[in-house]
């Protein structure tokens, strides 16, 4: 289980997404306050914001960067669901890995399990027995037992507030 305060366990990532959700990853990892986490820029599909600067730091490229790096963590942070499924099964066969962060003032109950890649943003409240995938969290509650399967990667966002026993799921 991950807890709130716990940072990463890696020494160096990269945010894949240079927008609104992308920059707000990136303060996300400065509230994190680990002197031994790097972020090393950012990646983009968009071939045109290669070389330019997202929040001081540098878009390095896209999936393509990562082939050369097997191993890098990666945070996918960007807001359609199917474009975030896409990018994490090419960041996958590239070799990436993908930590799990969790905002320090998030609250994370006992019995939640966070799957690789999550984002669990400022204010969260995951209370117990909560099964998470890759999801985006913002400002949301979510109360015991709900499941969300990596496979549905959803973005539950400001004040959301399933009770027990819901399930969010792809739609196929």
């Amino acid at each position: 289980m991950v807890h709130a305060h716990d940072p990463p366990d890696v020494s160096e990532l990269v945010i894949y997404g240079s927008g609104g959700f992308a920059r707000e990853t990136a303060q996300l990892l400065t509230d994190l306050d680990s002197p031994s986490l790097q972020v090393r820029g950012f990646l983009d599909d968009d071939t045109t914001r290669h070389g330019q600067c997202c929040w001081g730091l540098p878009i390095l490229g896209d999936v393509a960067w990562l082939a050369t790096r097997p191993g890098t963590a990666v945070v996918i942070a960007v807001g359609s669901p199917r474009t975030k499924q896409a990018i994490a099964n090419r960041a996958r066969a590239a070799g990436a890995t993908f930590p799990t962060l969790v905002h320090p003032s998030a609250t994370v109950g006992q019995g939640v399990t966070l799957g690789n890649g999550c984002i669990i943003c400022g204010n969260c409240i995951l209370t117990t027995d909560i099964t998470v995938g890759l999801v985006r969290y913002a400002e949301s509650q979510l109360h015991h037992r709900p499941r969300y399967r990596d496979r549905g990667l959803c973005d539950l966002c400001a004040s959301l507030q399933p009770l027990g026993e819901c399930e969010a799921r792809d739609r196929r």
